[in-house]
């Protein structure tokens, strides 16, 4: 479905208006107050009425039956922007540094777009908080936001894998993103003077060891080749420079390809923190948090997403990667339930000073290239379900 070019002529300024409105106001977690009211206001002024599902909500267009569901995450990052933008975060230490407020600007105007067609396509736009603390699908699947869906779709802006080009759409059928583990290993020992260190029992050491052991540890327990990824991105312990600390915290990420591997490098990966404790003589406490499914798109919405990116800006427009983003997304544990298909969009752009990564304090986006998104959703949405 080709949008018109007067409507596109009208829709991109208001993606401007609507994103820029959302990156001055972000909010992180569960709980999006300010960020909800004003999509709410913004739907309602379409002739739209939200509903409430969890701590989200949703938008049903169309007659009621199979809906195909597009997937809006709303929630920003504990991070202090550093852009410099006229529209850059009104609220200290919170900033939208992964694009979902472009992800809720392509909502509205997938809202506004197929809201002006008659018919209306069966279609549930989900807008769900907190995919970056990635507790936020579960509770919303919980609550019935699935019910009477037949496919899940979203897109991701930024570039979360490097061969992606400006303005270029990536979708790999299989998995696009891997799937997300948070761990913690909370080492204890016990305290004593640092010139007298036999008196004691050090965690930090223990601590430091089982860093070390973690380097090693995904390419001796996969199979080569296959995605496993850890990152640890805390390593605390202690407060004087004289003191052998009580306790150490190692905490870090996981990411895997396949489900049967997840399950095998996190239990590797305690196994290894219980021998190191062991080994120094302290104890350790080991929590694992399973935060993401694999973003697993189904074969068939792969081919839809192709062909319509394809049909829509050419071939040059579209990237089929050979290996999945060790990225992860939320959105996976939607496709548990049904099936479908997550691109990304290429939102940086080097010629025009958009370089930095998502997740970054200066991370920014061509707003040019958000009309695409909207294109290319409003033609999988048209779309019937597959059956």
């Amino acid at each position: 479905m080709a949008i018109p070019a007067e409507t596109l002529a009208l829709l991109q300024p208001r993606l401007v208006s609507w994103r820029r409105a959302l990156h001055r106001c972000p909010e992180v977690g569960i709980e999006l107050p300010e960020t909800i009211a004003f999509l709410k206001a913004e739907l309602r002024a379409m002739g739209l009425e939200p509903r409430t599902v969890g701590l989200g909500f949703v938008v049903d267009l169309g007659e009621r039956g199979p809906r195909v569901a597009w997937r809006v995450d709303m929630d920003a990052l504990p991070i202090q922007e550093e852009t410099g933008a006229s529209y850059a975060s009104e609220h200290p230490g919170q900033m939208h540094a992964c694009g979902h407020d472009a992800h809720m600007a392509v909502g509205l105007g997938l809202a506004w777009v197929l809201s002006r067609l008659a018919p209306q396509p069966a279609v549930r736009l989900i807008f769900q908080p907190d995919e970056e603390g990635q507790l936020g699908a579960a509770p919303m699947i919980e609550a019935g936001v699935l019910e009477g869906v037949s496919a899940i779709l979203g897109v991701h802006v930024g570039q979360l894998d490097q061969r992606l080009a400006p303005g270029q759409f990536a979708v790999k059928s299989g998995a696009q993103m891997a799937a997300g583990d948070r761990f913690w290993a909370l080492f204890k020992g016990r305290g004593t003077h640092g010139a007298l260190p036999h008196l004691g029992r050090d965690p930090l050491v223990a601590a430091a060891a089982f860093v070390g052991a973690l380097q090693t540890l995904a390419g001796r327990t996969l199979q080569p080749g296959r995605l496993g990824l850890i990152s640890v991105g805390r390593l605390r312990a202690g407060d004087a420079l004289n003191i052998i600390p009580e306790r150490a915290e190692v905490a870090g990420i996981v990411r895997t390809e396949h489900p049967q591997d997840q399950e095998r490098l996190v239990a590797a990966m305690e196994q290894a923190a219980l021998g190191t404790a062991r080994t120094y003589g302290v104890e350790v406490d080991w929590t694992r948090i399973r935060t993401c499914a694999p973003v697993l798109n189904d074969p068939g919405w792969s081919r839809r997403a192709k062909a319509a990116i394809t049909g829509l800006f050419g071939p040059e427009a579209l990237l089929e990667p050979e290996a999945p983003s060790s990225t992860s997304d939320d959105i996976g544990f939607y496709q548990e339930r049904v099936p479908g298909v997550y691109a990304f969009l290429g939102t940086h752009d080097p010629g025009r000073g958009f370089t930095e990564p998502n997740h970054s304090p200066r991370f920014d986006l061509d707003e040019t290239q958000l009309w695409k998104a909207v294109a290319y959703g409003a033609e999988l949405l048209g779309q019937t379900p597959i059956p």
